[in-house]
């Protein structure tokens, strides 16, 4: 009678084992899928970390550059105009200018032509953005008129610059 009741007991004892296996089986594995999900969800934040360290350096290397300038601020656009395109003029000019960070600050500059060479606009543009620092060429809208060669053109120029 011992004997049986030890072999049940032991037997018992067995299945509560294998149960407890079982179910730490499942918790474990379980486990492993939510590690694995987290770990895929990091490995996506540390490539866009990677990406975004990537933007800084080139961002710290521009801001070196335009540091490294003797002029802080791009000549003005009368003085591009004049030199660029002698006889051309604009109709209608707007500026504003808004600080970004520091000692830099964000210009930006509208100006309309009527009935204008629109190859003299053109070379006008080139030399704007081949200044240093550049003015930078944000949109431009060209509307042929009734010349050949000539429309309406409204460009709207920015540039970075030290205050």
């Amino acid at each position: 009678m011992n004997a049986s009741r030890s072999t049940r007991l032991l037997w018992l004892l067995a299945i509560f084992m294998v149960g407890c296996g079982l179910v730490l089986g499942r918790r474990a594995e379980r486990h492993v899928r939510e590690v694995e999900a987290r770990l895929d969800r990091l490995s996506g934040l540390s490539a866009a970390l990677d990406g975004l360290q990537s933007a800084a350096a080139r961002m710290d290397l521009a801001r070196a550059e335009l540091d490294a300038l003797e002029q802080g601020r791009a000549p003005g656009l009368n003085t591009v105009l004049a030199r660029s395109a002698p006889g051309l003029q604009w109709e209608d000019s707007r500026e504003t200018y808004a600080e970004v960070s520091g000692n830099w600050g964000l210009r930006r500059r509208e100006v309309v032509f009527n009935a204008a060479p629109v190859e003299s606009v053109m070379t006008f543009v080139k030399e704007a953005e081949l200044c240093r620092p550049p003015w930078r060429l944000e949109s431009c809208m060209i509307r042929a008129s009734d010349i050949p060669g000539t429309g309406h053109v409204v460009l709207s120029f920015e540039s970075l610059e030290r205050r």
